[in-house]
Protein backbone atom coordinates (compact mmCIF):
# COMPACT_ATOMS: atom_id res chain seq x y z
CA UNK A 1 0.00 0.00 0.00
CA UNK A 2 1.69 3.22 -1.56
CA UNK A 3 1.80 6.62 0.88
CA UNK A 4 -0.87 8.21 -1.13
CA UNK A 5 -3.81 5.48 -0.43
CA UNK A 6 -3.40 5.58 3.49
CA UNK A 7 -5.16 9.33 3.21
CA UNK A 8 -7.87 8.00 1.16
CA UNK A 9 -9.03 5.62 3.53
CA UNK A 10 -8.84 7.34 6.38
CA UNK A 11 -10.82 10.09 4.80
CA UNK A 12 -13.58 7.29 3.78
CA UNK A 13 -13.59 5.43 6.86
CA UNK A 14 -14.27 9.00 8.83
CA UNK A 15 -17.09 9.83 6.12
CA UNK A 16 -18.37 6.48 5.24
CA UNK A 17 -18.25 6.56 1.66
CA UNK A 18 -17.55 3.16 0.96
CA UNK A 19 -19.35 1.87 -2.42
CA UNK A 20 -19.60 -1.67 -1.33
CA UNK A 21 -22.78 -0.93 0.91
CA UNK A 22 -25.75 0.87 0.06
CA UNK A 23 -28.47 2.55 2.05
CA UNK A 24 -30.94 5.36 2.29
CA UNK A 25 -29.35 8.82 3.56
CA UNK A 26 -31.70 10.75 5.35
CA UNK A 27 -35.63 9.15 6.38
CA UNK A 28 -37.93 11.36 8.62
CA UNK A 29 -39.59 9.51 11.58
CA UNK A 30 -42.20 10.15 14.28
CA UNK A 31 -40.78 10.06 17.68
CA UNK A 32 -42.17 7.01 19.88
CA UNK A 33 -42.57 5.49 16.64
CA UNK A 34 -40.62 2.47 14.66
CA UNK A 35 -39.16 2.04 11.53
CA UNK A 36 -36.65 -0.59 9.39
CA UNK A 37 -33.21 0.67 7.57
CA UNK A 38 -32.00 -1.64 5.05
CA UNK A 39 -28.46 -1.71 4.28
CA UNK A 40 -27.12 -3.80 0.68
CA UNK A 41 -23.61 -5.24 1.19
CA UNK A 42 -21.51 -6.43 -1.30
CA UNK A 43 -21.51 -10.19 -2.17
CA UNK A 44 -18.25 -10.15 -0.81
CA UNK A 45 -19.37 -9.88 2.75
CA UNK A 46 -21.42 -12.60 2.62
CA UNK A 47 -19.66 -14.30 5.82
CA UNK A 48 -18.26 -11.25 7.57
CA UNK A 49 -20.08 -9.80 11.01
CA UNK A 50 -22.42 -7.02 10.09
CA UNK A 51 -23.29 -4.67 12.88
CA UNK A 52 -25.05 -1.38 13.37
CA UNK A 53 -22.98 1.64 14.68
CA UNK A 54 -24.15 5.08 15.94
CA UNK A 55 -22.29 8.15 16.08
CA UNK A 56 -21.41 11.36 13.94
CA UNK A 57 -18.28 10.13 12.80
CA UNK A 58 -17.54 6.18 11.32
CA UNK A 59 -14.28 6.68 12.62
CA UNK A 60 -15.64 6.73 16.37
CA UNK A 61 -18.90 5.52 16.04
CA UNK A 62 -20.36 3.16 18.83
CA UNK A 63 -21.28 -0.51 18.22
CA UNK A 64 -25.08 -1.32 19.24
CA UNK A 65 -26.00 -4.67 18.25
CA UNK A 66 -24.26 -7.18 15.26
CA UNK A 67 -25.21 -10.01 13.58
CA UNK A 68 -22.64 -12.86 15.72
CA UNK A 69 -23.90 -12.28 19.54
CA UNK A 70 -26.10 -9.58 20.39
CA UNK A 71 -28.96 -9.45 17.54
CA UNK A 72 -31.31 -7.56 19.83
CA UNK A 73 -31.22 -4.70 21.99
CA UNK A 74 -34.21 -2.73 24.14
CA UNK A 75 -34.42 -0.33 20.73
CA UNK A 76 -32.71 -1.90 18.23
CA UNK A 77 -32.50 -5.37 15.85
CA UNK A 78 -30.78 -6.69 13.38
CA UNK A 79 -31.11 -9.30 10.96
CA UNK A 80 -28.90 -10.69 8.11
CA UNK A 81 -30.39 -11.97 5.06
CA UNK A 82 -26.96 -13.45 3.51
CA UNK A 83 -28.98 -14.78 0.07
CA UNK A 84 -30.31 -10.97 -0.82
CA UNK A 85 -27.37 -9.79 0.92
CA UNK A 86 -29.58 -6.98 2.90
CA UNK A 87 -28.77 -5.96 6.49
CA UNK A 88 -31.82 -5.11 8.05
CA UNK A 89 -32.26 -2.70 10.74
CA UNK A 90 -35.29 -2.48 13.15
CA UNK A 91 -35.46 0.91 15.19
CA UNK A 92 -38.39 0.83 18.43
CA UNK A 93 -39.43 3.81 20.27
CA UNK A 94 -37.79 6.59 18.31
CA UNK A 95 -36.15 9.41 20.18
CA UNK A 96 -34.94 12.75 19.46
CA UNK A 97 -31.78 11.74 19.95
CA UNK A 98 -31.92 9.14 17.35
CA UNK A 99 -30.17 10.47 14.29
CA UNK A 100 -26.76 9.40 12.79
CA UNK A 101 -26.02 5.82 12.81
CA UNK A 102 -23.71 3.38 10.49
CA UNK A 103 -24.24 -0.21 8.87
CA UNK A 104 -20.52 -1.76 8.83
CA UNK A 105 -19.04 -4.64 8.10
CA UNK A 106 -16.20 -6.00 10.15
CA UNK A 107 -13.00 -6.84 7.90
CA UNK A 108 -9.18 -6.33 7.62
CA UNK A 109 -8.17 -3.39 8.01
CA UNK A 110 -10.83 -0.10 7.84
CA UNK A 111 -14.57 -1.71 8.38
CA UNK A 112 -16.41 -1.25 5.83
CA UNK A 113 -19.38 1.38 6.44
CA UNK A 114 -22.25 3.54 5.63
CA UNK A 115 -24.22 5.95 6.88
CA UNK A 116 -27.99 7.07 6.99
CA UNK A 117 -29.62 9.82 9.07
CA UNK A 118 -32.91 9.67 11.46
CA UNK A 119 -35.09 13.00 11.82
CA UNK A 120 -37.44 12.39 14.14
CA UNK A 121 -40.01 14.61 14.37
CA UNK A 122 -43.01 15.62 17.00
CA UNK A 123 -45.65 16.56 14.08
CA UNK A 124 -46.55 15.17 10.35
CA UNK A 125 -43.28 14.14 9.03
CA UNK A 126 -42.31 15.62 5.46
CA UNK A 127 -42.50 12.47 3.57
CA UNK A 128 -44.23 8.94 5.44
CA UNK A 129 -46.08 5.96 3.69
CA UNK A 130 -49.06 4.29 5.49
CA UNK A 131 -47.23 1.07 5.87
CA UNK A 132 -43.98 -0.29 4.72
CA UNK A 133 -44.66 -3.90 4.00
CA UNK A 134 -46.12 -5.11 0.82
CA UNK A 135 -46.59 -8.53 -0.79
CA UNK A 136 -47.98 -9.28 -3.87
CA UNK A 137 -48.03 -12.36 -6.31
CA UNK A 138 -46.32 -12.67 -9.87
CA UNK A 139 -47.48 -11.18 -12.90
CA UNK A 140 -49.97 -9.24 -10.58
CA UNK A 141 -49.58 -5.48 -9.20
CA UNK A 142 -48.86 -3.59 -6.13
CA UNK A 143 -50.08 0.22 -5.40
CA UNK A 144 -48.50 2.33 -3.26
CA UNK A 145 -49.17 5.84 -1.85
CA UNK A 146 -46.22 7.76 -0.60
CA UNK A 147 -47.69 11.07 1.37
CA UNK A 148 -45.72 14.35 0.76
CA UNK A 149 -45.57 17.98 0.41
CA UNK A 150 -44.43 18.64 -2.65
CA UNK A 151 -46.01 15.24 -4.48
CA UNK A 152 -44.84 16.88 -8.39
CA UNK A 153 -40.69 16.17 -7.19
CA UNK A 154 -41.48 12.68 -5.81
CA UNK A 155 -39.46 9.68 -7.35
CA UNK A 156 -39.57 5.97 -6.67
CA UNK A 157 -36.32 3.66 -6.55
CA UNK A 158 -35.19 0.10 -5.93
CA UNK A 159 -32.47 -0.19 -3.62
CA UNK A 160 -29.21 -1.18 -5.68
CA UNK A 161 -31.07 -0.47 -8.57
CA UNK A 162 -32.31 2.30 -11.04
CA UNK A 163 -35.38 5.38 -10.02
CA UNK A 164 -37.98 6.55 -12.10
CA UNK A 165 -38.59 10.11 -11.87
CA UNK A 166 -40.93 10.87 -14.84
CA UNK A 167 -44.71 9.36 -15.02
CA UNK A 168 -43.46 6.09 -16.28
CA UNK A 169 -40.67 3.61 -16.14
CA UNK A 170 -39.07 -0.01 -15.34
CA UNK A 171 -37.28 -1.75 -12.49
CA UNK A 172 -36.10 -4.80 -13.18
CA UNK A 173 -38.43 -5.73 -16.38
CA UNK A 174 -41.71 -4.31 -14.07
CA UNK A 175 -43.67 -1.70 -14.87
CA UNK A 176 -43.67 1.15 -13.15
CA UNK A 177 -46.25 4.23 -13.13
CA UNK A 178 -45.95 7.51 -11.13
CA UNK A 179 -49.55 9.77 -10.73
CA UNK A 180 -48.79 12.95 -9.29
CA UNK A 181 -52.61 14.38 -10.03
CA UNK A 182 -53.42 14.26 -5.96
CA UNK A 183 -52.13 17.40 -4.27
CA UNK A 184 -49.61 15.97 -1.47
CA UNK A 185 -49.63 12.60 -2.43
CA UNK A 186 -47.85 10.88 -5.81
CA UNK A 187 -49.17 7.08 -6.27
CA UNK A 188 -46.71 4.54 -7.57
CA UNK A 189 -47.86 1.75 -9.75
CA UNK A 190 -45.91 -1.83 -10.22
CA UNK A 191 -47.68 -4.11 -12.45
CA UNK A 192 -46.01 -6.90 -14.58
CA UNK A 193 -44.40 -8.38 -11.30
CA UNK A 194 -41.40 -11.00 -11.02
CA UNK A 195 -39.40 -12.82 -8.21
CA UNK A 196 -36.82 -10.00 -9.46
CA UNK A 197 -39.58 -7.27 -8.35
CA UNK A 198 -39.56 -8.36 -4.30
CA UNK A 199 -36.49 -6.14 -2.46
CA UNK A 200 -36.66 -2.83 -0.88
CA UNK A 201 -37.51 0.35 -2.34
CA UNK A 202 -38.43 4.00 -1.42
CA UNK A 203 -40.16 7.33 -2.16
CA UNK A 204 -37.75 9.75 -2.56
CA UNK A 205 -38.58 13.66 -2.11
CA UNK A 206 -35.86 16.14 -2.20
CA UNK A 207 -32.94 15.19 0.34
CA UNK A 208 -35.61 12.40 2.52
CA UNK A 209 -36.72 9.37 1.66
CA UNK A 210 -39.20 6.55 2.67
CA UNK A 211 -38.14 2.77 2.57
CA UNK A 212 -40.44 0.22 1.48
CA UNK A 213 -40.36 -3.98 1.23
CA UNK A 214 -42.18 -5.37 -1.80
CA UNK A 215 -42.44 -9.26 -1.32
CA UNK A 216 -43.01 -11.00 -4.82
CA UNK A 217 -44.63 -14.98 -4.16
CA UNK A 218 -44.39 -17.29 -6.81
CA UNK A 219 -47.72 -18.90 -8.47
CA UNK A 220 -48.34 -21.47 -10.87
CA UNK A 221 -51.05 -20.17 -12.97
CA UNK A 222 -52.24 -16.71 -13.91
CA UNK A 223 -53.40 -14.51 -10.81
CA UNK A 224 -56.83 -12.80 -10.85
CA UNK A 225 -55.36 -9.06 -9.37
CA UNK A 226 -58.06 -7.25 -7.12
CA UNK A 227 -57.43 -4.01 -5.35
CA UNK A 228 -58.83 -3.35 -2.36
CA UNK A 229 -58.36 0.10 0.72
CA UNK A 230 -56.97 -0.90 3.79
CA UNK A 231 -56.12 1.02 7.08
CA UNK A 232 -53.53 -1.81 8.11
CA UNK A 233 -50.59 -0.82 9.38
CA UNK A 234 -47.39 -2.51 10.12
CA UNK A 235 -45.42 0.45 11.48
CA UNK A 236 -46.10 3.02 14.31
CA UNK A 237 -44.20 5.68 11.92
CA UNK A 238 -47.69 6.13 9.60
CA UNK A 239 -49.04 9.52 9.92
CA UNK A 240 -52.42 9.92 9.92
CA UNK A 241 -54.24 9.79 6.83
CA UNK A 242 -55.35 11.94 3.83
CA UNK A 243 -59.16 11.39 2.64
CA UNK A 244 -57.49 9.50 0.05
CA UNK A 245 -57.52 5.58 0.71
CA UNK A 246 -54.57 3.51 0.56
CA UNK A 247 -54.82 0.82 -1.66
CA UNK A 248 -53.26 -2.50 -2.21
CA UNK A 249 -53.15 -4.95 -4.45
CA UNK A 250 -54.67 -8.32 -3.40
CA UNK A 251 -53.96 -11.38 -6.11
CA UNK A 252 -55.57 -14.58 -5.66
CA UNK A 253 -53.78 -17.50 -7.29
CA UNK A 254 -55.45 -19.64 -9.79
CA UNK A 255 -53.41 -22.51 -8.72
CA UNK A 256 -54.47 -22.31 -5.42
CA UNK A 257 -58.13 -22.37 -6.28
CA UNK A 258 -57.37 -25.33 -8.67
CA UNK A 259 -55.74 -27.10 -5.93
CA UNK A 260 -58.32 -26.49 -3.30
CA UNK A 261 -61.27 -27.83 -6.08
CA UNK A 262 -59.17 -31.12 -6.85
CA UNK A 263 -58.56 -31.49 -2.79
CA UNK A 264 -62.74 -31.58 -2.61
CA UNK A 265 -62.87 -34.08 -5.52
CA UNK A 266 -60.38 -35.89 -4.06
CA UNK A 267 -62.10 -35.80 -0.77
CA UNK A 268 -66.20 -36.74 -2.60
CA UNK A 269 -64.41 -39.73 -4.07
CA UNK A 270 -63.29 -41.05 -0.70
CA UNK A 271 -66.71 -41.09 0.54
CA UNK A 272 -68.51 -42.34 -2.06
CA UNK A 273 -66.00 -45.18 -1.81
CA UNK A 274 -66.80 -45.58 1.84
CA UNK A 275 -70.53 -45.23 1.15
CA UNK A 276 -69.99 -47.97 -1.47
CA UNK A 277 -68.14 -50.26 1.01
CA UNK A 278 -70.41 -50.08 3.65
CA UNK A 279 -73.72 -50.89 1.69
CA UNK A 280 -71.74 -54.40 0.56
CA UNK A 281 -70.90 -55.12 4.28
CA UNK A 282 -74.65 -54.59 4.60
CA UNK A 283 -75.44 -56.57 2.05
CA UNK A 284 -72.86 -59.66 2.72
CA UNK A 285 -73.76 -59.55 6.55
CA UNK A 286 -77.56 -60.19 5.56
CA UNK A 287 -77.18 -62.74 3.36
CA UNK A 288 -75.00 -65.04 5.73
CA UNK A 289 -77.61 -64.15 8.46
CA UNK A 290 -80.63 -65.22 6.14
CA UNK A 291 -78.77 -68.28 5.01
CA UNK A 292 -78.20 -69.69 8.61
CA UNK A 293 -81.45 -68.90 9.25
CA UNK A 294 -83.23 -70.91 6.13
CA UNK A 295 -80.36 -73.26 7.25
CA UNK A 296 -81.97 -73.76 10.87
CA UNK A 297 -85.37 -74.89 9.45
CA UNK A 298 -84.33 -76.82 6.80
CA UNK A 299 -86.08 -79.89 7.51
CA UNK A 300 -84.98 -83.87 5.90
CA UNK A 301 -86.34 -84.71 2.84
CA UNK A 302 -88.99 -88.08 3.35
CA UNK A 303 -87.17 -91.00 1.01
CA UNK A 304 -89.70 -93.76 0.69
CA UNK A 305 -88.14 -96.92 0.10
CA UNK A 306 -89.94 -99.94 -0.64
CA UNK A 307 -89.40 -103.46 -1.35
CA UNK A 308 -90.69 -106.30 -2.71
CA UNK A 309 -90.78 -109.55 -2.80
CA UNK A 310 -92.56 -112.57 -3.57
CA UNK A 311 -93.51 -115.92 -1.02
CA UNK A 312 -96.06 -118.15 -0.04
CA UNK A 313 -97.63 -121.44 -2.01
CA UNK A 314 -99.84 -118.75 -4.21
CA UNK A 315 -97.70 -117.49 -7.15
CA UNK A 316 -101.02 -115.35 -8.13
CA UNK A 317 -100.65 -113.52 -4.55
CA UNK A 318 -97.52 -110.61 -4.74
CA UNK A 319 -96.58 -109.50 -1.19
CA UNK A 320 -94.60 -106.16 -0.71
CA UNK A 321 -92.63 -104.18 2.34
CA UNK A 322 -92.90 -100.79 2.69
CA UNK A 323 -90.70 -98.70 5.02
CA UNK A 324 -91.20 -95.20 5.00
CA UNK A 325 -88.18 -92.92 6.38
CA UNK A 326 -89.03 -89.96 8.32
CA UNK A 327 -87.31 -86.88 9.96
CA UNK A 328 -85.74 -87.40 13.93
CA UNK A 329 -88.49 -85.34 15.49
CA UNK A 330 -91.43 -87.35 13.37
CA UNK A 331 -89.76 -90.87 14.38
CA UNK A 332 -89.62 -89.94 18.00
CA UNK A 333 -93.03 -89.06 18.14
CA UNK A 334 -93.95 -91.56 16.61
CA UNK A 335 -91.78 -94.20 18.90
CA UNK A 336 -93.80 -92.00 22.08
CA UNK A 337 -97.22 -93.47 19.74
CA UNK A 338 -95.37 -97.12 19.53
CA UNK A 339 -95.60 -96.57 15.74
CA UNK A 340 -93.49 -99.08 13.58
CA UNK A 341 -93.35 -100.54 10.13
CA UNK A 342 -96.34 -100.33 8.49
CA UNK A 343 -97.00 -103.53 5.91
CA UNK A 344 -99.23 -103.33 3.22
CA UNK A 345 -100.76 -106.43 1.44
CA UNK A 346 -101.95 -106.13 -2.40
CA UNK A 347 -103.48 -109.20 -3.92
CA UNK A 348 -103.57 -109.50 -7.52
CA UNK A 349 -106.08 -112.10 -8.95
CA UNK A 350 -107.02 -113.51 -12.72
CA UNK A 351 -110.26 -111.34 -14.03
CA UNK A 352 -111.87 -115.44 -14.23
CA UNK A 353 -111.95 -115.31 -10.68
Amino acid sequence: MNSMSIPVLILAEILGTHSDIFTISKVPVQIGSSISIPCLYDQEYTNHVKYLCRGYSGFSCSEIVNTKQSHHTGRASISDDAYERLLNVTFYGITKDDTYYWCAVKKNGFDAKNHFELVPTTGVSSLYVDRQQYTAFERGSVFVVCHCENAMAGKWCKLGSVCVTGQSGFIDGAAVTLHHNVPKVFNVTMSNLSAKSSGWYWCAVGGVQMPIHLTVKKQEFLASTTMFPTSTRDFSNSQPSSSYSTWVTKSTSAGENTKSLQDHKSSSLVTVLIVVLILLLLVTLTGVFGWKIVRSHKTTPEEPIAAASQTGDDENIMYATVRHYRNPATELKDQEHNEGTVYCNIAFQDGAN
